[in-house]
């Protein structure tokens, strides 16, 4: 079978719009998980003093969104949405 050079640009252009679109629901899902966090983070500001509890809050929830941003793109690859 053989492709004119256009014909494989397009194909090119197809699979790297999917692996773009996978990459973007994976920050999607993380997103929703970090703003959780944030919310948490700030109502834990109002009612503790200090700062140590909403630091660990933030970064406890940011290695969460990233660690689901990760395990989204893994499925999403899987089963080649």
């Amino acid at each position: 079978m053989d492709l004119s050079f256009r014909e494989k640009s397009l194909w090119l252009v197809l699979l790297s719009l999917a692996t773009i679109l996978i990459e973007l629901k994976g920050t999607r899902n993380a997103s929703y998980v970090l703003a959780t966090g944030v919310f948490f983070a700030i109502c834990a500001a109002l009612f503790v003093d200090g700062n140590f509890v909403v630091t660990h809050l933030l970064l406890g929830f940011w290695v969460i969104a990233h660690l689901v941003e990760i395990a989204s793109q893994l499925v999403l690859y899987r089963r080649g949405a």
